[in-house]
């Protein structure tokens, strides 16, 4: 049985579809599904959900972050990083909750830190 990795799916405010390409800075005030390409920024207030079939490359800023597709960035995660059993990340996470289920792939530094400011400079933060 195939699970899936919820980023509060009753409650998605923006979709980025797939076979959709977004170069730049995506900014919402609440949750954020990615199923498509996106290069850049992410910076979200509510939850971000990255799908199975995602392909990002930029840094992702969110309350929970939670990753079943490919990111190469840094991840900055208000309360908690789900990588899932298909997910990768290639870059620094910074997050006080950190949960890698069986299969899902890690390359980076770690910051386990519950303070908002603890993300270094550069580091994509929400809006």
């Amino acid at each position: 049985m195939r699970r899936r990795i919820p980023a509060r799916p009753d409650h998605v405010d923006t979709i980025l579809g797939p076979g959709t390409i977004l170069k730049g800075t995506l900014q919402c005030q609440g949750a954020v599904r990615v199923e498509g390409q996106l290069e850049g920024s992410i910076a979200a207030e509510g939850d971000v959900y990255i799908a199975e079939t995602a392909r990002v490359k930029a840094d992702i800023a969110g309350r929970h972050v939670a990753l079943a597709g490919v990111v190469v960035g840094n991840v900055h995660a208000r309360e908690r990083l789900l990588i899932g059993p298909k997910g990768l990340l290639q870059g620094d996470f910074y997050a006080p909750k950190l949960v890698v289920e069986e299969g899902g792939r890690f390359e980076g530094q770690a910051r386990m830190t519950g303070n908002d400011d603890a993300a270094p400079e550069g580091a994509a933060r929400e809006p």
